[in-house]
């Protein structure tokens, strides 16, 4: 299969961290076929975010507030996370969205949020195209740059993909926790204010 292609089509789903790896020997073929790369793997993210930025507008924010209130006590959620979520896109979307990219997992998650919030699909797509361009350059600078390093560019790249999913993960537990607590904390004063347990 064309390089050019496979690069496009495995770049709407897949992280941008296993297309350069996967393409590796076209990235340090030329800068030209380098460039080329960065170009179709940018414009096959950006599809790919945009399909989940899409269902979740269609989905919508007052949807996803409905969906909340009736089920988000099994997941631990409340309709005022969803309100902050809003909050945060409408101040800090832009800015989100773009560096966003950069991140493992929540490159996926971001477009979410975005989605619901209604942000613009014309500033969505440029702000993510952007952003997944500006990063899928480091990438394929690094490779084309030093490609005789191989072995070391992956182990790094493992290891901030790591770094940045354990993050992702710990910040989930807090959350899981504080909200556990909150539940506890609630209930023990329903039960406290009781006058029938009096």
């Amino acid at each position: 299969m064309n390089p050019y292609l496979l690069g496009l089509l495995l770049s709407v789903a897949t992280a941008p961290e296993i297309v350069v790896f996967v393409l590796f020997e076209t990235i340090a073929r030329s800068f030209v076929s380098a460039f080329l790369i960065v170009v179709v793997t940018s414009i096959g993210g950006t599809v790919g975010s945009t399909v989940i930025y899409m269902a979740a507008r269609l989905v919508g924010h007052e949807r996803c507030l409905e969906l909340v209130r009736a089920y988000g006590r099994k997941i631990l959620l409340k309709p005022s996370d969803l309100e902050s979520i809003y909050y945060y896109y409408v101040r800090w979307g832009g800015f989100i969205i773009f560096f966003g990219r950069w991140l493992p997992t929540f490159r996926s998650l971001v477009s979410i949020p975005a989605g619901l919030s209604r942000i613009a699909v014309w500033r969505f797509i440029t702000l993510t195209f952007f952003g997944t361009l500006t990063w899928n350059l480091i990438l394929c600078s690094m490779i084309f740059g030093f490609g005789a390093y191989l072995d070391y560019l992956e182990v790094g790249l493992e290891g901030y993909t790591m770094a940045t999913f354990t993050a992702l993960i710990l910040l989930l537990a807090y959350f899981i926790v504080r909200r556990i607590s909150e539940r506890i904390i609630k209930g023990t004063n329903h039960w406290n204010n009781d006058p029938d347990q009096r």
